[in-house]
């Protein structure tokens, strides 16, 4: 049975934690104001440190780049025929598409940031997790696409 006892010497508050053959003594010091907050920023600091090496390590999703990835970056790919093709993680950044025919493409993980998609047929593409930033998608058909979600 584990005993507990406060006491008090010199102004200074202690605990005794008595376990039969362990006995243990905390000294609780005084703090002011002003030391309980750096001690404790200090100790939220550590936490959160900890906390997100913890994220890092566990992280189910490792942020490598891909390996055999397609650059369509600042490219004109107007009236192209995209339709039905894998398509996952392909970067098309800035990329001129108009009229382009995504149907049925699989556009995961893609990246169509700052892309001009006007008049373009998204209808049935898979876009899970793909990065759609200031896209111009006016006349895009995407109807069907956003149905499927719903």
């Amino acid at each position: 049975m584990v005993k507990s006892q406060r006491s008090t010497v010199n102004g200074a508050k202690l605990w005794t934690l008595d376990f039969g053959l362990l006995t243990l003594d905390f000294g609780l010091l005084t703090l002011d104001k002003f030391m309980k907050k750096i001690l404790l920023r200090f100790l939220s600091l550590i936490v959160s440190l900890l906390l997100a090496g913890l994220w890092i390590i566990l992280n189910p999703h490792p942020a490598f780049a891909q390996v055999n990835t397609i650059n369509y970056s600042n490219m004109s790919l107007e009236n192209r025929d995209f339709s039905n093709i894998d398509l996952t993680g392909v970067t098309f950044v800035a990329a001129e598409m108009r009229g382009t025919n995504f149907q049925g493409s699989n556009l995961t993980n893609a990246i169509l940031t700052k892309g001009v998609l006007l008049k373009a047929n998204l209808e049935g593409a898979n876009l899970s997790d793909a990065l759609v930033d200031r896209v111009t998608m006016d006349g895009a058909n995407l109807i069907k696409r956003f149905l499927k979600l719903l």
